[in-house]
């Protein structure tokens, strides 16, 4: 931190480590990350992501019902984002979570609870 008549903090990040490559047009090195690297790791983020997600509706859901903007706040969010808001159809779609109201799906009032799939895979995860 530098005090003066101008308040700066300096803040020094050590260089990481490049990835190196070889064009095979020029055969040069080059500092650049390529995009072989990311779709490699990306879907397996994903798919952790989506299930440590799909895991804690399904937790939140274990005792009560709940709308999904009570889920969004049992996540510790302050509204539904957009992994909440892809889970729980999918959730619903592969009968782990239903409707209360199953006749009005847009109902101020609906909310989501576990069905007896839903209870099981719970207690396989739990395992």
């Amino acid at each position: 931190m530098i005090e003066g008549n101008v308040f700066r903090i300096v803040v020094k990040v050590p260089e990481f480590g490049r990835i190196e490559t070889k064009n095979e047009a020029t055969k040069q090195v080059t500092g650049e990350v390529t995009p072989e690297v990311t779709p490699e790791v990306a879907p397996e983020v994903r798919a952790q992501v989506e299930a440590q997600v799909n895991r804690r509706i399904l937790l939140a859901c274990a005792e009560t019902p709940l709308s999904s903007a009570e889920i969004a706040a049992a996540l510790g969010h302050k509204q539904l984002s957009g992994n909440l808001r892809k889970a729980l159809p999918e959730l619903r779609k592969a009968g782990f979570l239903e409707y209360t109201i199953p006749d009005k799906p847009k109902s101020r009032l609906q909310k989501y609870r576990l069905t007896d799939a839903g209870k099981r895979l719970l207690e396989s995860m739990e395992k």
